[in-house]
């Protein structure tokens, strides 16, 4: 008998007894049926065994094809074939072949049939389909429609669909051969075709029982938390608290419906639990709880690699899908070429060739002398066969054995040790495309893009769970635990919202026949009798239980579930979990400043830029400094970059530092402006500068018609938002262009020594008192001189021109906003008036230039200005890189380092007084 082994269930007395006289155990589902099946083993090794048989224990489901393979075998007349859930599928979408062309998505209609289907099984209620249906709506008659016809395919080809399986058994069930005594484990309630199949086995003798319940928990405690941060984490620490006792405690944590709360209470146990694995890549720990439920089979990166690398050789993908194949080592031989595709994958992206959906051949065409030659030569073989294969039918058998021979041409699983999980979804993949070899059994043959939207279909739609590990807490629906027996329970979010489970009616059956059938969710009083067993049943599965709810639940009040009842008196006690303690840092070491390699005096560390990061956050600046660099965002058409970069070149194309250039129709002066404003030549200037500034993009996007006009409308555009900054120019005081993209080296003097920076100006013009403008353009929104306040301003450039460019007498300094419905000049001047905008300018009168500022240029702020250069210039020097973003989310956005910042982590813990270090 069992010895109580403390890492698995106690196995029960009665089921031992029972497999002693020979019984056969049948369980709800399929991970009590293992359950228990380990703990018999254990049980044998606990008592000495060397060996034993296999006890006799399986879930319902294997059981009944056992059951119907064996009759098959002994049957004289061919029985007909069983389905699998695939070939089902297949079938629907064959009868629903007109009202499939009229939706999204075929195959969730055909699961939809598929699922209505197997509830008129199930429930006995074939019989009441035969009745019209057009009193309760026009689905359900379109499912009428379809199910005759399904009836009338399994017929003709002699096939079974499984929910067919136990009316069939039933029909058999003097020749079964079964044990003569089932005892049934873990059933919350029987179907009516379940019933007839276990009336029909005792009326040939076999006897049925019902595992009794066990003693109901004498622990029992009702928790309240103010939400469900706080629920989870008591949860979690009320686990970690039991395992620290005993390591050998089989703990259950239940919730009502677990795919939905999965990835949260993840996140809670792994800070309360194991902390050191919140940022660990999954499998990478040893984690001591395991969810029942598992993830789309087609999520697990080695699979969606395979699914990506068909997909590919089917047509275009996004670039984005094939920037992570090159980068994730599926499609790579070796560690050398990984690490080629990596570094291909940065230049590609920079030069915009993945920016769209591309094929296989335009990459390879694109990016030949980028790529590894050991990946173009087996890519350019995969894809002839792709172009050979484009236009072909062929059966599902014959697909199967090319997805073999196409992923191992093209380089996958790639080189790496992938580990247990992916492993074990590799077989799981070979077994469904096992399965899908199999829809050929009707004759049907389809194209290669056909077969792959089927591999992806079913791969999105099949669950994989790795193998359990067996860990001592087990993360289960309230469903799941049917059958299982723990030392301890927690069932989470037991509230009036959330507990019983709510549901719909199935759109395709008529709502009185699933009230009359008492199907799942045909009534809230069904919901409520389904709950109220599984609260019985869990109340008899561990000593102790636990049930707990939060007062807010997604910020509305929220009550305990009426299925609580008496439970613990109906005394609910706070939960009481205290929040994580951080560690005081400061208090438990002690620090000291660490010094950098002194930055090379005549060395210059780049632009404006970096006093601007450096403002902007410490360590993204630091980050720089050593070469890190946001990946290349891909984009179709131009980007916001793109764009700026056109409309510098088309200005630097229409001004001119050179009055003899007007000649050749160039500006040089605000009164050149006005003249070609006035006899109507200015269009001509705007679109030839705009052309010119276009001219290499055009050239680049080759002969593609597409893009072609696309750049023409882009070009458009861009003339309009010139035409819209010219009519503000017309209307400043009198100047002339002095330099255009002038280079200027700069040296800002601080303590630390003197920082050397390369600069280039957008634009300087000579104002009529002889004083200097700088110009800067802007395609920004949020425009203000307000960004050049404070000690870190977040626009230091022009600042850094006026004060350390060795530009003389500069007297004021603007932005040229150009941008649709904000086009501006916003600066500060000595004399706004004479050196910015006439108060009375026509500009100003029509509203197409910017309020004034109201403040003047003068001394003050420009010793303001100088000293917080100098302080952000010995900080760049010094290798200050504190974690320390302006504007919190705001910076962050526009960083694009998170892959190597801490900025989030620093955030969950409780703000310091101080800056953080990188």
């Amino acid at each position: 008998m069992a010895t109580g082994s403390p890492a698995l269930p106690h196995f029960s007395a009665v089921i031992a007894a029972a497999l002693e006289r020979g019984a056969h155990v049948l369980t709800a589902n399929a991970r009590a049926a293992r359950a228990l099946s380990v703990s018999y083993a254990e049980d044998a090794r606990a008592a000495g065994r060397l060996s034993w048989r296999a006890p006799a224990i399986q879930d319902w489901s294997s059981w009944q094809c056992e059951q119907y393979e064996q009759l098959a075998g002994r049957s004289a007349e061919p029985l007909p074939l069983l389905l699998s859930t695939l070939q089902e599928q297949l079938l629907w979408k064959r009868v629903q072949t007109q009202q499939a062309l009229m939706v999204v998505s075929p195959d969730k209609l055909a699961a939809l049939a598929q699922g209505a289907y197997a509830l008129l099984g199930n429930y006995n209620a074939h019989a009441s389909r035969r009745a019209s249906w057009a009193a309760a709506h026009e689905d359900a008659e379109h499912f009428l429609r379809w199910a005759d016809a399904f009836d009338e395919e399994c017929e003709a080809l002699a096939v079974l669909p499984p929910c067919a399986l136990t009316a069939t058994l039933v029909r058999h069930a003097a020749r079964l051969h079964t044990a003569p005594e089932l005892l049934l484990v873990g059933f919350d309630r029987f179907t009516p075709a379940q019933n007839a199949l276990l009336d029909a086995l005792e009326h040939t003798g076999v006897h049925v029982g019902t595992m009794p319940d066990g003693a109901e928990a004498t622990d029992q405690r009702l928790v309240a938390a103010e939400d469900e941060q706080e629920e989870l984490r008591a949860c979690a620490l009320w686990v970690r608290a039991r395992l620290e006792h005993d390591p050998g405690q089989r703990l259950a944590v239940l919730v009502p419906e677990l795919s939905g709360t999965r990835a949260e209470i993840d996140r809670a146990f792994r800070r309360v639990l194991l902390p050191r694995s919140a940022q660990s890549p999954p499998g990478a720990t040893r984690l001591p709880y395991e969810f029942s439920l598992g993830s789309p089979l087609g999520e697990v990166p080695v699979i969606q690699a395979a699914l990506t690398l068909l997909r590919w050789l089917a047509g275009p993908v996004p670039g984005s899908e094939v920037t992570w194949l090159l980068v994730s080592g599926f499609a790579a031989i070796g560690a050398a070429e990984s690490r080629r595709l990596a570094e291909a994958d940065v230049v590609l992206r920079r030069k915009g060739i993945l920016a769209t959906g591309l094929g296989i051949g335009t990459l390879l065409r694109r990016g030949d002398a980028l790529l590894p030659a050991t990946f173009v030569q087996r890519f350019h073989k995969v894809e002839s066969w792709a172009r050979r294969e484009a236009g072909r039918q062929r059966t599902y058998a014959e697909w199967v054995e090319a997805v073999d021979t196409q992923l191992k041409d093209m380089g996958w699983p790639g080189h790496a040790e992938h580990g247990s999980r992916a492993f074990q979804a590799r077989k799981r993949f070979d077994s469904l495309l096992a399965q899908l070899g199999t829809l050929g059994f009707a004759g049907d043959t389809v194209s290669w893009a056909d077969f792959v939207r089927e591999v992806q279909v079913a791969a999105h739609g099949t669950l994989f769970a790795a193998e359990s590990l067996h860990a001592p807490v087990q993360i289960l629906g309230a469903a799941e635990a049917s059958g299982q027996q723990f030392d301890a329970v927690w069932f989470l979010q037991v509230t009036d919202g959330r507990w019983p489970l709510g549901g719909r009616v199935h759109p395709l059956l008529a709502p009185a026949l699933q009230r009359d059938a008492g199907m799942p969710h045909s009534s809230p009083d069904a919901d409520y009798e389904l709950a109220r067993e599984q609260m019985r049943r869990i109340l008899h599965s561990a000593p102790t239980v636990v049930c707990s709810y939060s007062k807010l639940l997604n910020g509305s009040p929220a009550r305990p579930s009426p299925l609580l009842g008496s439970f613990a008196g109906g005394i609910a006690v706070p939960a009481s979990a205290p929040a994580p303690q951080w560690p005081d840092m400061e208090s438990a070491f002690a620090t000291e400043p660490v010094a950098v390699a002194p930055w090379l005096a005549e060395r210059a560390a780049g632009g404006s830029e970096v006093l601007k990061r450096q403002s902007a956050c410490g360590f993204q600046s630091f980050a720089h400094r050593l070469g890190a660099n946001a990946l290349e965002e891909e984009a179709w058409g131009l980007d916001a970059a793109d764009r700026a970069t056109l409309l510098h070149a088309a200005l630097q194309e229409l001004w001119t530092v050179d009055p003899a250039e007007t000649a050749t129709g160039k500006l040089h002066t605000r009164d050149d402006l006005r003249r070609a404003i006035g006899d109507g030549s200015i269009d001509d200037k705007v679109a030839s500068a705009v052309e010119r500034s276009f001219r290499s993009t055009v050239l680049a996007a080759g002969n593609d018609p597409w893009q072609f006009r696309y750049l023409t409308l882009e070009q458009e555009r861009l003339c309009t938002r010139i035409h819209a900054w010219l009519e503000v120019e017309q209307g400043r005081a009198e100047f002339s262009v002095f330099a255009l993209e002038d280079e200027l080296d700069s040296s800002i003097q601080g303590q630390l020594g003197a920082l050397k920076l390369r600069l280039r100006t957008d634009r300087l013009d000579r104002l009529a008192d002889g004083s200097r403008l700088v110009l800067d353009y802007k395609t920004a929104d949020k425009v203000t001189t307000r960004l050049w306040e404070g000690a870190r301003p977040d626009e230091p450039q022009l600042l850094i021109y006026a004060l350390f460019g060795g530009i003389d007498n500069v007297q004021a300094l603007a932005f040229a906003q150009i941008r649709a419905a904000k086009t501006g000049l916003i600066g500060l001047a000595r004399d706004p008036a004479t050196q910015l905008m006439p108060r009375n300018s026509r500009a100003s009168k029509e509203g197409k230039a910017a309020p004034p500022d109201p403040r003047t240029l003068d001394d003050a702020m420009m010793h303001g200005w100088d000293q917080a250069l100098r302080a952000l210039a010995d900080a760049y020097l010094r290798g200050d890189a504190p974690v320390n973003p302006k504007h919190g989310d705001d910076t962050c956005k526009q960083c694009g380092l998170y892959g190597i910042c801490r900025v989030r982590s620093l955030k969950a813990a409780p703000a310091s007084n101080g800056d953080h270090n990188g």
